[in-house]
């Protein structure tokens, strides 16, 4: 780890680096203490990675180089308004707190193909990365869970291990062992729960994203994008984990309203018998602005999960 990176305590009040008008996000909207904005990683050696990095003392929370007009959610953040939301929503909505997994920060920095390269080139300097990576996550979580956030604490990341980008013995390394260790925490506090959200082909991964130690996998994408067969999914891993997921958006988006309701009935005929699944589509909007027949399309398909999702679930 760079020696002159500060501590998350040393962050203090910290609330912008430069301009508090540059960032888009001025107030507080992550409880997690992420800086916001364009920016490059600064790893132990910058020169390593990124020789353009000028300001290595200017690393914060998660190593992100902070060489532009950034801003920083305060450290310790303020919980006020994430209690207020929650408080408002009890009766409609469960909360959630999404964390990137270590592989997702570090990934998150680069691209995946560069990510894939360090695997043979770099691995030692990933492993590096990887542990300092761990270390913020660790305690970001901690003061998250000694805050009362949550029930749901939601991950985002192990997708960049799966192949073709990376081997079975990468997934093990970068994912197993690293995800393993903030499951454990975040089941020490009574209540919590653990969703992980992979896209990709995953079927060949489940009994080893169950070991992680998570509740729920998410989003389980069928074929042909994916390759997961919720009936197959739900014989493996049904009693360890809650299956989420497995209807594409962009099946939902444009085509008809008849093929959507189809698309959720066999979800639930698949996933629901016994319990364990959750209807859900494997990505959320992307278009700017959202097309009205998709817009319509995702109505119908909330009525119809409403309408085919009740016990007992129909043949």
């Amino acid at each position: 780890m760079n020696p002159t990176m500060p501590p998350l305590a040393d962050l203090g009040e910290t609330r912008t680096l430069m301009d508090e008008n540059s960032c888009a996000f001025n107030s507080p909207v992550s409880p997690f203490g992420f800086c916001c904005g364009p920016g490059s990683y600064c790893p132990p050696d910058p020169c390593h990675v990124d020789p353009s990095c000028r300001r290595p003392d200017r690393c914060l929370f998660f190593g992100l180089c902070c060489d532009h007009a950034w801003c920083c959610v305060p450290w310790p953040a303020p919980m006020a308004a994430f209690r207020r939301a929650r408080s408002r929503l009890r009766e409609k909505a469960v909360a959630q707190a999404t964390f990137p997994d270590p592989l997702c920060v570090v990934g998150d920095m680069t691209d995946a193909e560069t990510l894939a390269a360090w695997t043979i080139e770099q691995r030692h300097l990933l492993r590096e990365l990887l542990d300092a990576a761990a270390e913020r996550v660790l305690e970001a979580l901690r003061y998250c869970l000694d805050a009362g956030v949550g029930p749901i604490y939601y991950f985002n990341g192990p997708e960049y291990a799966l192949p073709p980008l990376m081997s079975p013995a990468d997934f093990e390394e970068f994912v197993v062992g690293y995800d393993s260790r903030p499951m454990r925490l975040i089941h020490s506090y009574p209540g919590t729960y653990v969703i992980v959200h992979s896209h990709g082909r995953v079927d060949k991964f489940l009994e080893r994203f169950a070991a992680i130690g998570m509740d729920g996998l998410n989003v389980l994408e069928p074929p042909p994008m994916g390759d997961t067969v919720l009936t197959e999914a739900k014989r493996r891993v049904g009693e360890r984990l809650c299956l989420i997921g497995n209807v594409q958006y962009d099946d939902v988006a444009r085509k008809s309203k008849d093929h959507v309701a189809r698309l959720v009935r066999e979800a639930i005929r698949q996933g629901a018998p016994g319990g364990g699944f959750i209807l859900s589509l494997c990505a959320s909007p992307y278009e700017r602005p959202l097309p009205k027949k998709a817009s319509d399309n995702l109505i119908h398909y909330l009525v119809k999960g409403r309408q085919y999702g009740k016990y007992p679930v129909s043949p």
